[in-house]
């Protein structure tokens, strides 16, 4: 009896000794499962759970994809791609710094900024006090008709230095159409009060001064000018003025006093009636312009440009 319980006492603590052992490993495991991952473990963790890598399609976009663990379908690039900013000028990469491919990078200087003002002041009060009011009588006078008339009347006798421009920038073709128009429009229009050439047979005006004849030769317009009297220029649109001016038949067919005096009342009556066609000249500029002398230079510098081209 003695001998039974020795050997259930040794059975038992063997099958106790065996739950130790196992509990004892249990226990380890699950310590082993709780420790933090090397960072190679967790390289590897992290590779493992993410989805394999998905060529972008030829517009850009990446195509939806199942997670592998059976997730949501998510679209872009996969996690893994590392993003890296292209370089400028790569494809998808800014612009390179600089001006654009067609910008215009010439910049008409203003060295003579002062004068200018001054001479701009000077104009706009003779517009104020003098021609404005002048032009205001003169349309209460004539009709808007008659006035168009006499401004074309005036444009026709003015055909001699468009026509001697064109012949110079070596454009027989506009040079001859200038001639075809004074002829037409001097015979069949009344000395030019109507515009014949236009009207009746489609011949439009071909406009060129010497100073555009200038920048066709490739000067440049040079600084900015004011004149008195005469509005915006440059240097070298004020000098194609001074030979436009010579190419006045009156001024070597009449005498020095009566060439300068029919001259100055040649322009000055076509001053105040393009003025009197034009009434509203600088009301709407003083009224939306915050630079006015600004937005007059900048007027008239591309004018110029786009009468150049």
């Amino acid at each position: 009896m003695a001998k039974r319980r020795g050997t259930a006492k040794l059975i038992l603590a063997a099958f106790a000794g065996i739950i130790g052992i196992i509990g004892s490993v249990v226990l380890a495991s699950n310590c082993l499962a709780q420790a933090p991952l090397t960072e190679q473990e967790q390289k590897a963790q992290r590779e493992m759970q993410q989805p394999p890598a998905v060529p972008a399609a030829a517009d850009g976009t990446y195509p939806a994809v199942d997670r592998p663990t059976g997730g949501p379908v998510y679209e872009g690039p996969p996690p893994s791609a590392q993003t890296v900013p292209a370089k400028p000028g790569e494809a998808g990469g800014p612009e390179a710094l600089g001006p654009p491919p067609n910008a215009d990078e010439s910049v008409v200087p203003d060295p003579f900024m002062k004068f200018n003002e001054s001479m701009f002041t000077f104009n706009r009060k003779l517009d104020e006090y003098v021609l404005r009011p002048v032009a205001s009588g003169y349309a209460k006078v004539l009709p808007v008709s008659a006035r168009q008339g006499v401004g074309r009347f005036f444009d026709n006798i003015g055909f001699i230095p468009r026509t001697v421009n064109n012949a110079l920038q070596l454009k027989p073709v506009p040079a001859s159409t200038e001639l075809g128009r004074f002829l037409i429009n001097t015979t069949l229009g009344l000395a030019g009060f109507f515009d014949v050439a236009d009207d009746w047979f489609g011949i439009k005006q071909e406009y060129q001064d010497f100073g555009l004849t200038m920048g066709h030769y490739g000067v440049g317009m040079g600084p900015y000018l004011m004149l008195p009297f005469f509005g915006p220029s440059s240097v070298r649109d004020a000098v194609g003025l001074g030979v436009d001016g010579a190419m006045n038949p009156m001024s070597y067919l009449l005498p020095f006093w009566i060439s300068i005096s029919a001259n100055t009342g040649w322009r000055a009556t076509s001053a105040v009636n393009y003025r009197s066609l034009n009434l509203e000249l600088f009301q709407d500029a003083d009224r939306y312009s915050v630079d006015l002398y600004g937005a007059v230079q900048e007027a008239y510098v591309e004018n110029r440009k786009r009468a150049q081209k």
